[in-house]
């Protein structure tokens, strides 16, 4: 039988004095006004996905000023995630951008935040169902099961926004079940279980199926997450709930200008205090990579990618985001920002909203 989740009042992460955080800020100016005259590079070890618009920092063809940059590349964002938070893991790393506003709303002021955003993704087309079951509809979801990797994760987040707002689907009655999509078990280390601030009706998937396995075998009514169930377009049962979901994606880019941001960069607090100045470089050199990769992604002369409309699709993003279709920094990106600080409140996923300006660092 499904359990209440009881509000539980998270706890503040401890928050330096107010005379440690003046003589920190001290420091900073000091070191921001003394001319960069370094005689050796700083080594910043970095963890991030293989993104193109990272590629130029991993092979070396674009350096960050000052900085011996030792970048390992991790291919599943979660395992990266749990290297970062649960073992300590690189100085600057790329990490989940709900994580980032759950830290500014308690407190928790671990790591620096840059305005990068390494991965963004529209989230129509990861809501997937049984075509064979129950929903036809956005709003035929009101008050079923429905499988998620974890409640709070950003991909979660951003689906169920979707489906209240621009679908009008109530999703108080909603089950939520909390599994890997894949396989068997949990999704990442799950040493960080939600601290939710409102009953939210959270169960988790048998330990011996997969929340696609549950889907197609009808215990469950829908998936939403990070990813497509690896079965779909093999077993004929799993459908996206969108038919056409990128004409849905693009209907509501044109309605909000959002494209919903899943990640940002951060570095540590006790890194950034001793080089403030890394900040900034590191973001001009993570700008310079991605100026790299969306001109090399729109060479003509041969097909770079494995696409074969590749420049049609370029032309048609042309046409609906304009000159800079991944931007990074805050301004280009405030309206997506507050929305999901919108959605994560409404959601029970932190207690108060934090300010869009409090969450990055200037650069």
């Amino acid at each position: 039988m499904a359990k209440k989740a009881k509000p539980i009042k998270r706890k503040a992460a401890p928050k330096r004095s107010q005379a440690k955080r003046a003589q920190s800020k001290k420091k900073i100016a000091a070191r921001r006004a003394a001319p960069a005259r370094a005689t050796k590079e700083l080594k910043l070890s970095f963890g991030c996905g293989p993104y193109d618009r990272m590629g130029a920092l991993w092979t070396g063809e674009v350096k960050p000023k000052g900085i011996a940059l030792q970048f390992t590349r991790v291919e599943q964002p979660h395992a990266l995630f749990d290297m970062v938070l649960d073992e300590g893991m690189f100085d600057a790393a790329e990490f989940g951008i709900s994580t980032t506003i759950a830290h500014a709303e308690s407190g928790n002021d671990e790591f620096v935040h840059l305005p990068v955003f390494p991965s963004k993704m529209f989230r129509h087309s990861y809501i997937f169902i049984n075509r064979r079951g129950p929903i036809r509809e956005p709003k035929d979801l009101a008050g079923r099961r429905i499988g998620c990797p974890t409640y709070p994760q950003v991909a979660a987040i951003w689906c169920r926004g979707h489906l209240m707002h621009e679908y009008g689907v109530d999703l108080s009655g909603v089950t939520w079940v909390q599994g890997s999509i894949d396989h068997a078990g949990g999704h990442g280390s799950g040493k960080r279980p939600a601290q939710l601030h409102k009953p939210v009706k959270i169960e988790k998937a048998p330990p011996d199926k997969s929340l696609q396995q549950l889907l197609i075998d009808g215990a469950i009514d829908a998936i939403v997450g990070a990813s497509r169930p690896s079965m779909f377009g093999k077993h004929p049962d799993l459908v996206r709930i969108f038919a056409d979901s990128r004409k849905e994606e693009q209907e509501f880019y044109k309605r909000t200008g959002i494209h919903p941001i899943m990640h940002d960069v951060v570095i540590r607090r006790g890194v950034y205090d001793k080089n403030p100045w890394i900040a900034e470089s590191l973001y001009q050199a993570c700008e310079e990579a991605k100026a790299k990769a969306d001109k090399k992604l729109r060479y003509g002369g041969a097909q770079r990618v494995m696409l074969p409309w590749l420049a049609a699709d370029v032309e048609e993003i042309d046409a609906l985001f304009g000159s800079n279709p991944w931007a990074y920094g805050v301004e280009p990106n405030r309206k997506t920002l507050a929305t999901l600080i919108d959605y994560m409140q409404e959601q029970g996923v932190i207690a108060t909203k934090p300010k869009v300006d409090d969450l990055f660092v200037k650069v």
